[in-house]
């Protein structure tokens, strides 16, 4: 399947690769040196070639079946090669978890990008947070996280009913007329 690189960069959630000819994000867990994330992007051979990796071991997991694994690992790669001198790019290889796909599937593509995309994307969170050695750093639960999403969810639902309790009135905004007096209360 063909795809303009600046499409193809767009959906993968990395135009800047264009510029950087290379990215990288990687993180290790201090506690537990088996949970390890790495996603890299880079053009080789002077910009013929697009390659994208990621590797992401991770742990305490809630798997499709709702049995939580202790260990985890994703891993994806998407090769891609110009065709000539033009900004078209051919994908010539796409794998997941260890598995080869069709690489002229649109499908197929469309999920590689997403799914490179939002696993890139926690692995870039999780750096962050340990570059800036904050106290969310540590890798938390499966249950852990789902207790603070609900727990977060609960207070912004309390929050918003209470703003809504102490509005009075309706407010109806529009435009005034050029010729209206100006009044004042």
């Amino acid at each position: 399947m063909d795809y303009d690189i600046n499409a193809l960069l767009f959906k993968l959630g990395i135009t800047e690769l264009s510029e950087k000819q290379s990215m990288r994000w990687h993180y290790l867990d201090g506690a537990n040196p088996n949970i390890n994330g790495m996603a890299e992007a880079r053009f080789e051979n002077a910009g013929h070639r697009l390659i994208v990796d990621l590797v992401h071991a991770r742990g305490d997991i809630e798997n499709d079946e709702g049995v939580i694994q202790k260990q985890d690992l994703q891993s994806l790669r998407l090769e891609a090669r110009r065709i000539g001198d033009s900004e078209i790019f051919r994908i010539t290889k796409i794998a997941f978890d260890g598995e080869d796909y069709e690489a002229d599937s649109p499908a197929m593509i469309e999920l590689c990008c997403g799914v490179f995309y939002a696993r890139a994307l926690e692995i870039s969170e999780i750096m962050t947070k340990q570059r800036f050695q904050s106290t969310d750093a540590a890798i938390s639960s499966a249950e852990d996280r789902v207790l603070n999403k609900n727990s977060m969810r609960r207070e912004v639902t309390q929050k918003a009913f209470e703003t809504a309790d102490n509005l009075m009135g309706v407010i109806v905004p529009f435009k005034p007329r050029k010729d209206a007096p100006l009044q004042r209360f």
